[in-house]
């Protein structure tokens, strides 16, 4: 499914916290992230592809919070004049989506929060298969005039009104099924333009010539894929003669395809400081002293301290730049404060001290007439261009990180070196430069730009550790055991695994799932089973990123196959979810060593019907369309759900999943259990998740080495988590933040590692975990580690 997530509205309810060029859905929310952020995050589990529909002066914030979410696969669709929500969403599904996907809407000023979410988009899922567009209804609590309002319930829907006002919203909510429209839309795409077309068949005809007009610009951003990260343009030219529409003016309020799904779960529309005020974080009370007051203090300026004495039922909001205080219920009123007197304090009212660009951001720190002072961000592996300027001299000073930086020239070449915190460097006018960020953290710099002009247009391009005290930055883990038939001893033999089992088929290194728990084997919750430990450090330890899962979200293993397994698939998300209870399985598998000669099943040799692999299966001749594939130490593979597999005998693996034991077994070569038994297959439940088109194995990387001669090579990337592998040759650095929880697998080699407090020493096979707290953990040795995070 594909998402269109609508992410281009500016409005003034959240000054001086949000701006016109920094609007609400951007800015810092809770544990630094974004309600844009939480809203795509919460999503990534049903939808295989993001496109995000925005303000084309925004989309440098877009690129720049979507970095956060590697594997999540987006596009950009970007307006140069807004026309509501219908002309997007109609031109984005005739663009970007075949007529048999499905599509869901959503917005990106909103909160959504219980597991009931989930089980409403599954519902929402077997709807659409029916033929509806489905809506999701939130029960109406109060009259507030920025919404549709929905008269009726499943497709028995009397009336949808697009903003009515304040004293028809009051009748309306005297009904039993009223109902607010939450913004959250799903409806298969072929049905969706057919009903459109008929229903409105004038704008339908628009929207398919501008479509026919688009023009696609290429980002500066590097990708993964050509897809990705592509920004298509509508112009203002295109759409002049085109009524501005919401999707309900349009569309929605005409169709009888309609579906209203009533959902239990909560929402909040961000539309108000009072909406804001009950995710108040620590951080924004920090600096506050409230006296005799009934008062809610956001403070956003580190550097100043508030005083609120003998003030009730008030909100006051202070920034770097701006101060606003209010009664509670005028709030609302900024919105008329900033219209009066836009011309007059338009830099205060559109503008952020922060600016995004595409490499990073910076932040006016302090401007008079002939100077500027602002600290300069570049993000990991970013550069900011090459460029000098005409009119400014720079002073520029390293606070953090180890920038790669280009400044001048020596006999007509550019000169580059590495400079470290504390440096300082002198930018004279006229001198070419540029800063790249080649490490795994943030760099920072202090620029003081001094001239006559100091300006942003002045550019001629060219060409410590911040835990919990009880908290433990890492622990070392202990696997859970399963002695398939299949399997051997060399999980005992070679990575040193203590079991009682003749064989050992697998060992469940990190592993939260109820079907084999992994322990915790070292520091104060030794012997603790993994779920417990997790449940000990809370859930926020996992980081920002697992916030809307409702369990552990990753499981890796080492397999040993003496024997081959049998051949099987696993479902996605959403099949899995629906029939199963738990999530889909994709995966990837490292090979740690094998025999000579070993195979692996991997896809079908070209595209397949799945009535010729329920037949095969039935007459024992499905091998001879199977793709198989000969591997060697080191080859790496992602198997994606819905692909047929098989791993071949004499394989030793690591295998990095999704948390999730949902296998479906097609044909098992007639073999019994240790009772006698054969084993039982899922040949109807493999049929219908199946994916027969060809696959490509994994095995040509880019191999990236750092100063000190470490190999990282990505192993694979996707929504569910990211997998790097490093040769260490003597100490490597790893990066620690609030995103996600990361995992430590040893491959080869031993070593220590250390937070600079606590160490330990490894060996081949070890497994260790590191809660998402801001810290650098060092690997000191001579090995091979996958590190994987989400």
């Amino acid at each position: 499914m594909k998402c269109i997530i609508l992410a281009g509205g500016t409005d003034d309810a959240l000054w001086p916290l949000a701006r016109h060029k920094y609007p609400k859905q951007f800015m810092p929310f809770r544990e630094n992230r974004s309600l844009f952020q939480e809203n795509i995050v919460r999503n990534m589990t049903f939808c295989d592809e993001f496109i995000v529909v925005t303000n084309r002066e925004f989309k440098f914030i877009v690129e720049s919070q979507m970095r956060a979410l590697q594997g999540v696969h987006y596009r950009i669709v970007t307006e140069e004049c807004s026309k509501k929500t219908a002309l997007p969403i109609i031109i984005v599904a005739m663009l970007f989506c075949k007529k048999e996907d499905d599509i869901l809407v959503i917005g990106s000023d909103t909160i959504v929060e219980g597991t009931a979410y989930q089980s409403a988009m599954i519902e929402s899922k077997k709807l659409i298969e029916e033929g509806h567009v489905v809506i999701h209804g939130i029960k109406a609590e109060e009259a507030r005039t920025r919404f549709a309002y929905i008269l009726g319930s499943g497709n028995n829907i009397s009336e949808i009104l697009y903003q009515p006002d304040i004293g028809t919203i009051n009748a309306l909510m005297k009904h039993p099924d009223c109902y607010l429209n939450s913004g959250i839309i799903m409806g298969n795409v072929s049905d969706i333009l057919e009903d459109i077309m008929k229903v409105n068949p004038e704008f339908y005809q628009k929207c398919n010539q501008i479509c026919v007009n688009m023009t696609k610009v290429s980002l500066t951003t590097n990708f993964q894929s050509v897809d990705e990260g592509e920004e298509y343009v509508i112009r203002k030219t295109m759409v002049e003669d085109i009524p501005a529409m919401s999707i309900v003016e349009a569309y929605l309020c005409k169709s009888q395809k309609v579906y209203l799904l009533p959902c239990s779960y909560s929402w909040t529309d961000i539309g108000s400081l009072r909406a804001f005020e009950k995710y108040i974080q620590p951080g924004d009370n920090k600096n506050v002293l409230l006296n005799n007051s009934d008062a809610t203090v956001i403070n956003r300026a580190d550097s100043r301290l508030v005083v609120v004495n003998g003030i009730d039922d008030a909100i006051v909001v202070n920034t770097d730049d701006a101060v606003y205080v209010t009664g509670r219920e005028a709030a609302d009123d900024i919105k008329n404060i900033v219209r009066d007197n836009h011309e007059r304090y338009i830099d205060y009212f559109d503008y952020n001290t922060v600016s995004f660009r595409s490499w990073g951001k910076h932040e006016l720190l302090k401007k008079g007439e002939d100077y500027k002072v602002k600290k300069v961000t570049v993000a990991p592996g970013m550069e900011f261009p090459l460029h000098k300027h005409e009119y400014r001299s720079e002073q520029w000073t390293v606070v953090s990180g180890n920038p790669t930086i280009t400044l001048g020239t020596e006999k007509g070449e550019l000169v580059t070196r590495d400079y470290q915190m504390g440096d300082c460097i002198s930018v004279p006018i006229g001198t070419p430069h540029k800063v790249r960020n080649n490490t795994l953290k943030d760099v920072e710099i202090v620029e003081v730009a001094v001239g006559h002009r100091v300006l942003d247009s002045d550019v001629i391009r060219m060409g410590k550790r911040i835990v919990d005290n009880e908290q433990e930055s890492f622990i070392k883990l202990t696997p859970a055991f399963k002695d398939y038939l299949w399997g051997g001893t060399r999980i005992r033999d070679e990575l040193g695994k203590q079991c009682d089992y003749d064989i050992i088929a697998e060992s469940w290194e990190l592993s939260a799932h109820a079907d084999g728990v992994s322990k915790v084997a070292s520091g104060k919750y030794n012997g603790m089973y993994f779920n417990d430990y997790l449940e000990a450090i809370g859930h926020g330890a996992l980081g920002w990123k697992c916030q809307h899962y409702d369990r552990f979200p990753i499981l890796i293993k080492f397999i040993d196959a003496a024997n081959p397994l049998s051949i099987q698939i696993h479902p996605d998300d959403e099949y899995a979810l629906k029939n199963e209870g738990e999530y889909g399985k994709n995966e990837m598998w490292y090979v740690m060593d094998c025999d000579e000669g070993a195979y692996i099943y991997y896809g079908t040799k070209g595209n397949v019907s799945k009535e010729e692999i329920r037949r095969r299966i039935q007459d024992n001749t499905i091998l001879e369309v199977l793709n198989k594939v000969p591997v060697k130490k080191g080859d790496v593979f992602y198997v994606k759900a819905g692909t047929i597999h098989a791993i071949g005998g004499g394989i030793l693996i690591c295998e990095i999943q999704q948390s999730s034991n949902c296998t479906y077994r097609m044909y098992d070569y007639d073999r019994r259990d240790k009772f006698g038994n054969p084993r039982p297959l899922h040949i109807d439940k493999a049929i219908d998740v199946i994916k027969t088109e060809s696959m490509e194995e994994l095995n040509h990387r880019e191999i990236k080495a750092d100063a000190a001669g470490n190999e990282k090579t990505m192993l694979v990337q996707c929504k569910y988590f990211e997998c790097n592998k490093y040769n260490v040759q003597k100490k490597l650095q790893i990066s620690i933040d609030e995103t996600s929880f990361q995992s430590v697998m040893i491959m080869d080699g031993k070593g220590i590692i250390s937070d600079g407090e606590q160490s330990m020493e490894f060996r081949r096979g070890d497994s260790f975990f590191i809660p998402a707290f801001k810290n650098i953990i060092t690997i000191t040795g001579q090995c091979e580690i996958i590190v994987t995070h989400i």
